[in-house]
């Protein structure tokens, strides 16, 4: 992981695989992968409080990703999971039209972490609720990817699922 010390951003893009999909949701939680490393509390639980942007707009090259990105104030907040159609605890928006819904949907939380010394990315686990792919950055870094096509993204493309 690029984690460190003090305030970190965690920041994750959903897609969908077709804008005529009936569902979208989202959760994620940061397990410890080895038994002895269960003691180190990482703040990522399932439930969790997200900013998020579902209005369809274009995000990249505007630094979405990056800890101080100016317009998260501007996002919705709400407790994962957060989607459409299957229950969820927060409920976003799929654009005006529900056969031609958005197919990307952003999401950022700021975490806290005092001490990074035994945390590496073979320690951790990404458990993620996803429909349908998910790219996963952290302080900017692409660290996950699942579904989804190699190369640049956009706020249109769709999962490889």
């Amino acid at each position: 992981m690029k984690l460190r010390n003090g305030v970190n951003l965690l920041a994750v893009e959903a897609h969908q695989a077709d804008p005529e999909s009936v569902d979208m949701g989202f959760d994620m939680e940061v397990v410890a992968k080895k038994q002895d490393m269960k003691t180190i509390n990482f703040p990522v639980k399932k439930g969790d409080e997200w900013y998020f942007n579902d209005n369809g707009t274009e995000l990249y090259g505007t630094n979405w990703t990056n800890k101080n990105y100016p317009q998260e104030t501007l996002w919705n907040y709400g407790a994962a999971p957060l989607g459409y159609g299957d229950p969820m605890t927060t409920t976003i928006g799929f654009g005006p039209n529900a056969a031609n819904k958005h197919v990307a949907y952003f999401f950022r939380k700021k975490i806290f972490i005092d001490d990074t010394a035994n945390l590496t990315s073979d320690l951790y686990d990404f458990n993620i609720r996803r429909d349908d792919g998910v790219v996963v950055y952290i302080n900017g870094v692409e660290v996950l990817r699942q579904n989804m096509p190699t190369g640049p993204l956009n706020f249109r493309s769709i999962s490889n699922i």
